[in-house]
């Protein structure tokens, strides 16, 4: 199977900043190319859409356009199944469409996040101190690009995972 994951997804971006914007990088554009030149290749290769898909009607485009399926994720943290923790699920039940941004990231790539406290902690430089816990080699160079945005991703998924609203 072949996923392709538009620029709306949660987290990081397999795009640069500007492209996540552009009209010709949205998933119902990159898709149908991709669908195409799977053809080329004589099987039925399995296409799944990703990244943005939010309801029935985001499945049944993507369906008509071709797709075999779609893939959903940020959707299902919110559930039962799913377990992290009841704050960290709050955040996202809660949050509005003003709320999810596009921003920088250790390790490179843009990510798209729900705007909390951090982000206002960064910009006033009382954000923690990055610890460096992960010690990553690539890419985030064993925490400088952390130390550039002012933040650990390992640190900051950690706590948000463990339910701390404020880092």
């Amino acid at each position: 199977a072949i996923i392709v994951e538009g620029p709306l997804s949660g987290g990081h971006q397999g795009f640069k900043y500007d492209d996540c914007f552009k009209e010709e990088s949205q998933l119902e554009n990159i898709v149908p190319p991709v669908i195409e030149e799977a053809k080329n290749w004589g099987e039925d290769i399995p296409i799944i859409a990703a990244g943005g898909i939010w309801d029935k009607n985001d499945i049944d485009k993507f369906i008509a356009m071709g797709c075999t399926g779609v893939q959903m994720a940020t959707r299902f943290i919110a559930t039962h199944e799913c377990d992290a923790g009841d704050i960290f699920k709050d955040v996202l039940l809660n949050a509005k469409e003003e709320d999810i941004k596009l921003g920088k990231s250790p390790v490179g790539l843009p990510a798209r996040r729900i705007v909390t406290n951090l982000q206002f902690t960064i910009e006033n430089n009382t954000a923690p101190k990055v610890q460096c816990i992960s010690n990553c080699v690539a890419p985030c160079n064993r925490g400088v690009e952390a130390k550039a945005v002012g933040y650990c991703i390992a640190d900051r998924l950690g706590a948000a995972y463990q339910g701390d609203l404020e880092t």
